[in-house]
């Protein structure tokens, strides 16, 4: 079970590391469920009326990609169940850059214009990032409960300043900026920070937690006692 959490967490996490490609080359994208990231507007996701909107666990901000045979990728929205579609495209082809990947459709490039997305013949539109999202649909952690059994076992959060986390995380390479989400998460990029057992989820692994995906960024006493909980950062 542990060897599959590991497994599980490398694979998510290697889907959102760039490597280098040709300028024809496509990217392969894995199947699975994401969210679509404006790497030009920080935090900022597609949301299923086709909107930009800072970042949560909503079901409206998460899509199922899914690529056919001929390596065109559909994204389908898992609390509308409809498909992207912009400008008449629905079926899109992704490709890597320096700056993101690049989504479009016979020419097109999906873009965004006042938090609006939209496509344009101009390969220098919009950047994107997929980034894993969380399939939980229990009940999250609050500050009312205290603590949860969420995707991968118990789930407590503490209160503490992440500014060393943060530099720890920069130094080592990690790309992202700290904030803190409306529900109180404190993030990293789009990943929420987590204390974990490194022996079971190494440092800057990717893990499903209730509140989302979050990044092991801190360990601390707790992770002796009871090696599988997980602690979130939070502001409550």
């Amino acid at each position: 079970m542990r060897f599959y959490k590991y497994f599980l967490a490398l694979c998510m996490l290697s889907s959102v590391i760039s490597l280098p490609t040709s300028a024809k080359e496509k990217t392969i994208i894995h199947d699975g469920l994401y969210q679509i990231v404006s790497t030009e507007k920080s935090n900022q996701v597609i949301n299923k009326e086709g909107n930009l909107e800072t970042t949560s666990n909503s079901d409206a901000t998460k899509w199922e990609v899914k690529t056919d045979k001929k390596g065109k990728v559909t994204f389908t929205n898992v609390q509308s169940g409809k498909t992207l579609k912009v400008s008449g495209n629905k079926k899109w082809n992704v490709s890597e850059s320096k700056e993101g990947m690049h989504i479009y459709s016979s020419g097109n490039y999906l873009t965004e214009k006042d938090n609006q997305t939209k496509t344009d013949t101009k390969k220098q539109s919009s950047t994107w990032k997929l980034v894993p999202a969380s399939s939980w649909q229990g009940t999250p952690l609050s500050a009312m409960s205290g603590t949860v059994v969420g995707p991968n076992g118990k789930e407590t959060y503490y209160n503490l300043d992440m500014s060393t986390i943060v530099d720890v995380l920069h130094q080592r390479g990690y790309q992202g900026q700290y904030w803190e989400r409306e529900d109180g998460a404190k993030m990293f990029g789009e990943y929420i920070l987590v204390a974990a057992n490194y022996e079971i989820h190494p440092y800057g692994s990717l893990v499903e937690t209730s509140m989302g995906m979050g990044i092991v960024a801190d360990t601390g006493g707790f992770a002796a006692a009871n090696p599988e909980q997980l602690d979130i950062a939070t502001n409550w």
